[in-house]
Formats: structure tokens, C-alpha cells, sequence
């Protein structure tokens, strides 16, 4: 088609170029020292004069300057464009006249001097916008990176400059964060109460109410979100330890190491030491008879309730044995636990600096964990956990070991904890120590300690414990009373009990839950204690009852579920009570720091579920909560057993002890507190 030169327009800029074309506009892209040639020798329209522009937009958003928003960018960009105001656009169309006629585009950037018009939402896309328009090479994932990398510069100065930990962990983790770590239950609590969310510092402090000095290590996870490198190696490691104090927290939110123990401890003595009690001493002489050759029965079962000192009286009997004798005397002494273990080890250390052999010293081997231990000369005890001399037995497949050897045939067994020594694994692991097939064949002196000399109600299992002991009851007739428990309690070596009642729950057992509490003699099925700890009305009640205590008083919790537990100690400390959660997942050096924490008071409650029921010594407790139903008086009696330390051994005159009334209908049985009440009969008030 032939056109007059007049009606042919001609441009140097692509921008108006495109403009014509998409006009319908016949047009020619030429140089910018062209277009002014063909104009004035060919007579072409100049394209800006045909053309007229108008845009037109949607606001998207607020309007923000380039280097405020992309910080980098004030490295690449001319100082000119520092000023460069970029407005999001949710539709952003240009309208071109022409004598053609007039024609609508949609763009995806306009720039009009120092402003940039743009329907770009992501950060990605705005950048590349933005070097587009200025006609400059922007990288984008080089400016998000820098800008992330300055973000988390950012973050760590206000977290190191932050002195409150719970500011520094909501800074840390992020409101959303947070509220993922809290238990379901606390929250659902709260929000119930208040009407309102928890803020951010409340939320933090719920978080370390449930994971305490861990937080970091078991949210690593939420910490990587925010950029912020957390080791992946904790246990109080180099690196761990470093990343901590470079945020400003304590070192111990670097974990704890595995063990802080020696595998072994030598002990000098005497020193001085307080003199048994009467019917510690009874015990003790008792317990001498059986290293005589001539005594009717080798072994033997020391039952007395917990906090009465039974360690602390087989302990003094041997080391009384030992500095007598002269040559070598071996003891080794099995507990089920690190707790149980290393309190054995600090009272045979006290213990022998009071009343060993003068210039002799005693060799404690550690064999526990990941410790082993050789054999030594002269007076040796050993403390070993059950799965540690099991896993040495299996070495030997039926016998120990050549290089453990030297632990047959000691010169007495101690068992702690003894009403779980008839098991499978106990009953070969005392085989094995006694060098034969079967433990009756054995003539090994054989002592075992228990707070509770009886299997559940089971007369049979009973028996098989009684029977292993050889019936012989150490204690018998050392108290004047019936009851060891009340003889104590006036002595002042147990505290008084003063007792109250909280309504529980009530619910009626499934089928399956009956079945289940048959098979496994008559305890509480796992799904029954949630149900009880997923109880709000139940859970709100115990926790009202804690908040009513005096300030100073500390508390023991045990509780229905892990989950429940957390729950407890999360709503204890939104209400100003500073609590702890404990499970079997806390690490051994993690939990002995809480329990520290619990003595010298800057934790007011712990909370737990199946932890602190063995090993737990803190003398000075002035309430135990039993929130977890049983109906076995062995676990009743080692969880209350937690508080009733006297005045004598360090305690309280008097303890609390609260017991949650839950109303299981169709179970038949009553809970094991009520075959305790003698012990507060007449205290309550």
C-alpha cells in the first residue's frame, strides 16, 4: 500500500515506536541521527507529535522509595535515582491517539521520571522492573540475598542487645513460631479465660515453661526459618556455646553435656557424720550379718519408706565392714537410673570421708552409660545401672565377659529399687554376677532396698519378690508402731501430711480400656489419662488450686500425660508462677539442672509425668500434687514419698500432698490414696 511520506511517522524511542504499531499507525524505528533526516528530507511525521499517551492505573498498594524498600540497591543505583518512588499498581494500561484512532495497553511498568508505575508483586519481579525502566543490570536473587543477609544482621544485634529472655526468645522465633511450640491445651486455656490472645513475651514465656533450657535445641527447626544458623550439635559442645553467647543467652540454652561425671571417684575420709538413727542402726547390724559365713540366710530385703535413709544406712553398715577388714572388698551396687546411680556414689563418698579405714582409700567406679570400668585393688565399689551389666552379659552371651570377669562373685550385691529386681533382665544379670545358671544356686550375699516391699496387689509376683530375698525382712520390728510411716513422722525424719481433695473427672471405660487395664493389672490405660489430662474443667481446677499455694511454696506436680504436663507448667507460668515441665525425653544433666533450679528457688514448680516417682531428692518440697490416677500403691507411695522428708533429714515439718478425685465408674477398684490415709488423718484442716 502506498502511503504519502506525511502520513508515515518516524521515532528514534522503542517506547513510541511501540506506541504507533499497537495504534495501528504506520510507523519507522530509526536511529536517533536518522529521524530527524528522514523528517526534514523525506517529510515523515515526527511519531511524538502524531502521537498522544495517557496512563491509567489501579492503585496496588502503598507507594515506597526503591532503595528504602531493596536497601542494596543504593550500591548499583545512580545517585539520581535514589529518589525513585515506586507505585504499585494492581492495573496499569497505556491509552494511545492517534489520527488513527485511539487504542488501550496493558503495560507492566511505566516510568515517568523519577516515579515507576508497576503491577509487579513479587520482590523478583519489581527488581527486574526496576533495571528495565533505568535500563540498568540489577541481579535480583543478589539483592534478596544481601538484603536476607542484612535481615539477619539485623535480628542477632536486637537479640544480643535484648536482656529479658523471654524478649529475646519471641525475637527469635517469631510470633507464629511461638505459637506452635505452646501446647494446644494452654492456649485453648487461655483464650478461654482471658478473651484474649497472649503477647508475644507471654508466649515465649509458655514456651519455656514446657522446654526450658532446650528450647533452642528442640525448635532448631523455627530458629533456621529465621536465618538464624543454629548449630546442628548442641549437648554444651564448643560451637553450641558459641552461637548461644553470640545472642546473649545464658550457656546453658546450649545444651548440657551428656555426662559431667567421672568414671571414677576416689575417696579420702573420715569427716565428721551425723550418727544413724535407732532403727537405721538395727538395720544396719543387720545387714553386717550377712557378710558372716555362718548367718542362716545370705540375703536379705531393707524396706523402709522413702526419705528414711536406707542408702544411707547399707552404705555406713558395709563402709563399718570395710574398715575392719584388711585386703580387698568388692561391693556392687545396681540401681535403675543415672539418679539413682550417682546418689548412691555422693553417699558412699560422704559416707566412707566420715567412717572409713584412716590413710585407706575407697575406689567408686562408675558403670553407667557409655562409662566402663577396670578392676581395682583394695576396697572397691562398683554402681552400675541394670542395662549397662546387661549389655555387658550380652557380650559373654550367657556369662560375663573375660574382660569383666573380675566382677563375679563380690563380696555382696546391692540391689536399689529392689521390687523390680525379678524381672527377666535382673534375673540374668544377678546370675551372671553370681557365676551361675540360676539365681537361687547363688551364694553371693544378696541385699536389696525398696520403699514399697510389695508387686502391686499381686500376692503371686509378691511372693517371687519375697522369695528372692529369701523372706528375710531386715526392717522387721525396728519400729515400735505398726506403721513405719507414722513411727517416722513423729521422730520428725518424715514430715506430717496435710491433705486435700480436688474434684476430678468423670468417665467410664471403653471395652478396649478394660480390657487393657485387665492385662496389665489394673493400670490406668494410656488413652484414660489423656482423656483425664484433655479435660479443661479438670485441668483448670488444678491449676487454680497451685495458684492459690503461698508464694514461696514449692510444688511437685505429677500429671496424667506428657502433654498434660506442659499444659500445667504453661498456664502456671502465664499466671506469674514460674514452672518447668519434666518427661523421659528430658536429658539426665538437663534434668538434674531443673531440679537445682527447683531447689534454690528461682523454679517454683515442676511438673512431670513417670519421672520423678524414683531418684528425685530434694528434701525440702511443701507440696506433692498426684493429678495422674493409679491404683498401684508402689507408685503411690514413690510419688508422695517425693515430700514427706522431716525436719531430721532436711525437710518440712509439714507437706501438702493433693490428691485428685476422678470418678472412674466402671472400674470397681479405688484409687491407691485411700489406702494412704492414715498417714494424714487428723491433719487436715
Amino acid at each position: 500500500m502506498d502511503l504519502p511520506p506525511a502520513d508515515v511517522a518516524v521515532t528514534a524511542a522503542e517506547q513510541v515506536f511501540d506506541s504507533l504499531v499497537t495504534a495501528d499507525c504506520p510507523a519507522l524505528l530509526a536511529t536517533v541521527e536518522d529521524a530527524p533526516i528522514l523528517q526534514q528530507r523525506w517529510g515523515l511525521a515526527a511519531g511524538e507529535e502524531l502521537l498522544q499517551e495517557s496512563l491509567e492505573h489501579e492503585e496496588g498498594g502503598e507507594p515506597y522509595l526503591a532503595v528504602d524498600r531493596y536497601p542494596p540497591l543504593r550500591n548499583s543505583l545512580d545517585v539520581e535515582y535514589h529518589e525513585l518512588l515506586v507505585r504499585p499498581c494492581s492495573r496499569l494500561d497505556i491509552l494511545t491517539s492517534t489520527p488513527r484512532g485511539q487504542v488501550s495497553r496493558p503495560l507492566t511498568e511505566r516510568l515517568d521520571g523519577q516515579l515507576l508505575y508497576t503491577t509487579a508483586v513479587q520482590d523478583r519481579d519489581v527488581l527486574l522492573a526496576i533495571g528495565r525502566a533505568l535500563d540498568v543490570r540489577i541481579v535480583p536473587d543478589r539483592v534478596l540475598s544481601q538484603m536476607e543477609e542484612q535481615r539477619r544482621n539485623k535480628l542477632r544485634l536486637r537479640i544480643a542487645q535484648t536482656d529479658d529472655i523471654r524478649d529475646k526468645i519471641a525475637l527469635a522465633f517469631g510470633r507464629e513460631e511461638l505459637a506452635r511450640i505452646v501446647p494446644v491445651a494452654a492456649l485453648a486455656g487461655l483464650r478461654a479465660e482471658t478473651g484474649e490472645d497472649p503477647t508475644d513475651r507471654q508466649l515465649a514465656d509458655l514456651a519455656l515453661s514446657v522446654d526450658g533450657y532446650n528450647v533452642l535445641k528442640i525448635h532448631a527447626g523455627s530458629l533456621r526459618k529465621q536465618g538464624l544458623e543454629p548449630p546442628e550439635q548442641w549437648a554444651g559442645r564448643r560451637h553450641a556455646r558459641e552461637w548461644v553467647r553470640s545472642l546473649g543467652f545464658p550457656v546453658e540454652y546450649a545444651g548440657f553435656p551428656s555426662s559431667t561425671w567421672d568414671a571414677e571417684l576416689l575417696i579420702d575420709g573420715p569427716a565428721a557424720l551425723g550418727a544413724l538413727h535407732p532403727y537405721q542402726r538395727a538395720v544396719a547390724q543387720r545387714i553386717r550379718e550377712l557378710l558372716d559365713p555362718s548367718s542362716e540366710s545370705r540375703r536379705g530385703l531393707v524396706a523402709l519408706p522413702t526419705g528414711a535413709g536406707k542408702t544411707r544406712a547399707v552404705a555406713q553398715a558395709l563402709v563399718e565392714v570395710m574398715a575392719e577388714r584388711t585386703g580387698d572388698f568388692r561391693v556392687v551396687w545396681i540401681a535403675e537410673t543415672e539418679e539413682l546411680c550417682e546418689q548412691a556414689v555422693q553417699t558412699w563418698a560422704h559416707v566412707w570421708r566420715a567412717e572409713g579405714k584412716p590413710l585407706e582409700r575407697l575406689s567408686v567406679s562408675r558403670l553407667w552409660g557409655e562409662r566402663e570400668s577396670e578392676e581395682r585393688d583394695g576396697k572397691h565399689v562398683v554402681v552400675a545401672s541394670t542395662a549397662k551389666l546387661h549389655a555387658i552379659r550380652r557380650r559373654g552371651e550367657t556369662n560375663l565377659p573375660r574382660d569383666y570377669a573380675w566382677l563375679v562373685g563380690p563380696h555382696i550385691i546391692v540391689v536399689d529399687e529392689a521390687h523390680r529386681s525379678v524381672g527377666t533382665q535382673y534375673t540374668q544379670v544377678l546370675a551372671a554376677l553370681g557365676g551361675t545358671s540360676r539365681v537361687a544356686e547363688m551364694s553371693t550375699p544378696l541385699l536389696g532396698l525398696t520403699a514399697t516391699p510389695f508387686r502391686s496387689w499381686n500376692d503371686r509376683e509378691t511372693e517371687v519378690l519375697a522369695g528372692r530375698y529369701h523372706r528375710n525382712r531386715l526392717d522387721d520390728g525396728v519400729f515400735s508402731d505398726d506403721d513405719p510411716h507414722t513411727h517416722l513422722q513423729r521422730m520428725g525424719v518424715l514430715a506430717n501430711v496435710r491433705h486435700q481433695l480436688l474434684e476430678g473427672a468423670d468417665l467410664t471405660l471403653s471395652d478396649t480400656e478394660l480390657k487393657a487395664s485387665a492385662d496389665f493389672k489394673n493400670s490406668i490405660p494410656a488413652s484414660v489419662e489423656k482423656r483425664l489430662g484433655d479435660d479443661e474443667g479438670r485441668t483448670t481446677r488444678i491449676v487454680r488450686s497451685l495458684l492459690s499455694l503461698p508464694p514461696g511454696h514449692r510444688v511437685l506436680v505429677f500429671s496424667t500425660s506428657v502433654d498434660n504436663s506442659r499444659t500445667i507448667a504453661a498456664l502456671l507460668s502465664y499466671h506469674g508462677v514460674r514452672a518447668r515441665s519434666v518427661s523421659a525425653k528430658t536429658e539426665p544433666n538437663e534434668r538434674r539442672r531443673y531440679i537445682e533450679d527447683f531447689k534454690e528457688g528461682r523454679v517454683r514448680v515442676l511438673t512431670n509425668y513417670n519421672v520423678f516417682t524414683e531418684g528425685f531428692d530434694v528434701p525440702s518440697v511443701d507440696a506433692v500434687y498426684i493429678t495422674r490416677p493409679t491404683y498401684s500403691p508402689n507408685v503411690y507411695q514413690q510419688m508422695i514419698g517425693r515430700g514427706l522428708r522431716g525436719p531430721l533429714n532436711g525437710g518440712k515439718d509439714e507437706v501438702l500432698v493433693v490428691n485428685v478425685a476422678d470418678n472412674i465408674t466402671n472400674f470397681g477398684e479405688k484409687l491407691a490414696f485411700h489406702h494412704f490415709e492414715h498417714l494424714w488423718e487428723g491433719n487436715n484442716r
